[in-house]
């Protein structure tokens, strides 16, 4: 995004940026900046049932928000850039205060038997942002601790760590077993996790 040199392209995508920006705004249920899930699988696991302000969805977004913000300033429009920046500095706010619980984001902020479980995915926002040469989602310490949470519990604790990252896992070293998906491993989410953790300085666990 910041790296933008199609100028013409940037402008021509640029409305619908804004279009799908705006739509999404309607999610946020409570006006913290996040979007909110509807209790159902609303979202690319499609089995797998969210309560709330999720990690994934809401890193996602937080993502979104960085990107539209650097596009905009990118294309010259300073206000929804400036709009943007304010809504990702809000939901960040929410999005730590409500889900970081001192080592990963948990799965969502509902009340739900795998509402802490820990999902190999929390982390893809930042890995968007990064790819995009754009600013770290959170300090680095929460990057790095996320990601060794998952290497710890997601990775090691499945075959010894030969087979991927299996999307769900209870901090009880359990494999969230709640749906088919939150049981899986999948190869996409398990290369978005080391290249995660290249970026982050991780590449021991990356390998």
């Amino acid at each position: 995004v910041n790296t933008l040199l199609d100028m013409a392209f940037g402008r021509e995508v640029w409305p619908a940026v804004c279009a799908a920006m705006d739509y999404m705004n309607q999610f946020d249920r409570d006006g913290d900046g996040l979007i909110e899930n509807d209790g159902f699988p609303d979202q690319t696991y499609d089995a797998w049932t969210v309560h709330g302000i999720s990690a994934y969805c809401g890193c996602l977004w937080l993502a979104s928000l960085q990107a539209a913000a650097a596009m905009a300033h990118r294309l010259g429009d300073h206000a929804y850039a400036e709009k943007c920046t304010i809504k990702f500095l809000t939901a960040k706010h929410a999005f730590e205060s409500k889900l970081w619980n001192g080592s990963y984001f948990n799965y969502d902020s509902g009340n739900s038997s795998n509402s802490k479980s820990i999902q190999a995915d929390q982390l893809a926002g930042q890995w968007y942002a990064a790819s995009s040469g754009l600013p770290p989602l959170f300090d680095e310490n929460k990057i790095r601790s996320t990601l060794q949470k998952i290497f710890d519990f997601n990775v090691m604790k499945v075959r010894g760590g030969r087979i991927g990252a299996v999307n769900g896992m209870h901090p009880n070293g359990k494999v969230d077993e709640s749906c088919m998906q939150s049981r899986e491993i999948w190869t996409g989410v398990t290369y978005a996790l080391s290249a995660t953790m290249i970026l982050a300085g991780m590449e021991e666990q990356a390998t």
